[in-house]
This record gives structure tokens, C-alpha cells and sequence, in this order.
């Protein structure tokens, strides 16, 4: 199950897919408390958890994409690299965008009561799903064009320096313009991670150590903190709690070589994960809602059953597509390029 990441080689790679997997999980345990939050079964202390998740869990996840990409020998020419990516990352982020809009937009059309404070859908989302994505696969759509820039960038901007320019000059003009996509605030944190795994400044052989993973952290949660409690939100306690609990996740991973089993499955497979837990959990609290539950049960053991169902159930799809060779097909739809791309 470990290589289905796609990566090749040492034991960086497993260590690699272990901070994926931690990043997946805390994007499903941060979806599913905005869920509860939506439908009103919100419970103590989780506007402070999900405050903290949001605080750096998608900056992180960009910056594990640049680092695997960094793993990468990129000895194939742009235009195969963006055929790559065009199929592997874009191709699925407009068919997934377009199947949840759809019956989003139903919902909407129809007036069904929306009790569950879902987010509905109207013609302009679907205009916009090319160049924005929909709903939570706005990540895959930004992470398309980051992946895009970043190719060719390298090819026409050879020099490493101009390209942290170029990529902190679009940082800087997303937070000042608010028509500026948002890609352009993430391809940042992609290219930390990128220049991080070509530099080799975290890897296994060479790391900062636990010490200053250690001060990264609590760094990071001061930032969060002064952000959270005491209302000094703006880009620099934004960026700042980002970068520092991000990079203290990467030293920390790599300075205790953590590669668990389950949390490098979960990496290695976060794409199904990433895209069956929000039908799961979403599925599971009008569950809970026709059986009374969510006014019966404490919403927290709620809210714990969601993100569990939300990994395992993918995790369980994983395991019957691979054991069952009637259904390997599945797999491609999640995985299109090992479809298109297969020898």
C-alpha cells in the first residue's frame, strides 16, 4: 500500500507519506467540525480546534506536495509534466467538482429545507469550477496551477532566487488585491516545501533536530494564540503560525523517523480519503438527525464517529478495489493517470 504513492526509493518516502496521512486526518477532522458547526451541533471547544487546524493544515499540505515533488527526478520534458499533471491533479477536480455541484444546485433549485446548513450551488459556482474548483476541491484546482507555475517557472526561470521572488511577489499580491486567485498565496508554501526537499535542509540524514522542531511548534502556537485570543489576525500571525507548525511537523517527523503504517497508508491514499470523506460524514449527520441522535448523544462522541467513518470508510474502499480485481477499475477514477499513463 506504501507505494501507492507513487514515489520510488529510501525511507524518506514513508516518512514523507506519514506527515501526508497526519495532514489528511486533521483535513477531515477540520471538515467535520465546520460540518457540525453548519448544522448547529457545535460542542465545547471546537471553534478553538478548528481555529487551530485551519491556522496551517492546508499551508501544510502544500508544502508536503512541493516536498514530494522535490523527491522527484523531473528528468521528462514540460510539456509531459504538465500532461501529468493536467491528468492526474486537474482532470479530477473538474469531475468531482462538477458531481457535487450538481445535486448542490438541485437542493438549491428546488427549496428543500437546508437544515444541515449545507453550502448550495448556483450557475455562477458552476462558471467558475474551470479556474476555481468547487466547494472543497478548490485544493486539487489550486494545486493544479500551482503545479502548473512551478513547471514553468523552472523551465523559463532557471534561477532559484528569481523564482522565491516570483512566488513571494504572488503571495504578497493575493493578500493585497482580493481578486488575485488563490493559488497564488499556496504556491508559496509549495515552494518552501520544494526548495526544502532540493536543498536537503529536513530529510532523514540531515535534520535541525527535535529540539528546534520543538521551538517551531510552541512558536507556532504563540502566533495562533495571540491571533485567536487576542485578535492580532492578519497576514503576519497568519503566515507565521502557518510556516512554523508546518516546518516543525516536517523536522519532528523526520528527527524521530516516524513512519508509521497506518498514518503512511492513510498519505499514500489520501486522494480517495480526501475526496469520500465529506459525502461520508456529511451522509452520517443527516443519519444522525432523522434518528434523533444529535439531540439525544453528545454531539463530541458524534463528532468522533464522523472522523473515524470519514478515514476508515475510504480506507475500507481502498482495500476491496485492491483485493477485488472485478472492482480495480475504481481506483482509476480517483488515479486517472494510472489509467491513462500505464505501460
Amino acid at each position: 500500500g506504501f507505494r501507492a504513492s507513487g514515489l520510488q526509493g529510501d525511507g524518506r518516502d514513508f516518512v514523507a507519506d506519514s506527515l501526508r496521512g497526519l495532514a489528511i486526518i486533521l483535513v477531515v477532522v477540520g471538515h467535520v467540525i465546520a460540518g457540525f458547526n453548519n448544522s448547529r451541533l457545535a460542542f465545547s471547544g471546537s471553534a478553538l480546534i478548528n481555529g487551530y487546524i485551519y491556522s496551517f493544515h492546508m499551508p501544510l499540505m502544500f508544502m508536503i506536495s512541493g516536498y514530494v515533488d522535490g523527491m522527484k527526478e523531473n528528468s521528462s520534458g514540460t510539456l509531459w509534466q504538465i500532461k501529468k499533471s493536467v491528468v492526474g491533479i486537474y482532470l479530477p477536480c473538474l469531475y468531482f467538482s462538477f458531481l457535487i455541484w450538481f445535486p448542490k444546485f438541485l437542493w438549491s433549485a428546488l427549496g428543500i429545507n437546508n437544515a444541515e446548513g449545507f453550502n448550495l450551488a448556483s450557475v455562477n459556482d458552476l462558471l467558475r469550477i474551470p479556474f476555481y474548483g468547487f466547494d472543497l476541491y478548490w485544493f486539487l484546482c489550486a494545486l493544479f496551477f500551482v503545479k502548473l507555475l512551478h513547471i514553468l517557472t523552472e523551465h523559463f526561470i532557471p534561477n532559484w532566487k528569481l523564482r522565491a521572488l516570483f512566488w513571494a511577489c504572488a503571495f504578497v499580491l493575493y493578500e493585497a488585491c482580493t481578486c488575485v486567485p488563490l493559488f497564488c498565496r499556496y504556491g508559496l508554501y509549495f515552494f518552501i516545501g520544494y526548495t526544502v526537499m532540493q536543498k536537503k535542509l529536513i530529510t532523514q540524514d540531515n535534520h535541525p533536530g527535535t529540539l528546534w522542531g520543538m521551538l517551531l511548534f510552541f512558536a507556532g502556537m504563540i502566533i495562533f494564540s495571540a491571533s485567536y485570543f487576542y485578535g492580532l489576525e492578519n497576514v503576519f500571525t497568519r503566515t507565521g503560525a502557518a510556516l512554523c507548525t508546518s516546518l516543525a511537523l516536517f523536522v519532528i517527523f523526520y528527527a524521530w523517523d516516524i513512519r508509521g503504517k497506518f498514518l503512511a497508508f492513510c498519505g499514500a491514499c489520501s486522494m480517495v480519503i480526501y475526496v469520500l470523506h465529506n459525502p461520508v460524514t456529511a451522509s452520517l449527520r443527516l443519519i444522525f438527525r432523522r434518528l434523533w441522535l444529535s439531540s439525544s448523544v453528545n454531539p463530541a462522541l458524534l463528532f468522533v464517529i464522523c472522523c473515524v467513518m470519514g478515514v476508515l470508510v475510504p480506507l475500507c474502499v481502498i482495500m476491496l478495489y485492491k483485493k477485488v480485481n472485478c472492482l480495480r477499475w475504481i481506483e482509476y477514477i480517483f488515479y486517472p493517470g494510472k489509467l491513462i499513463f500505464r505501460k
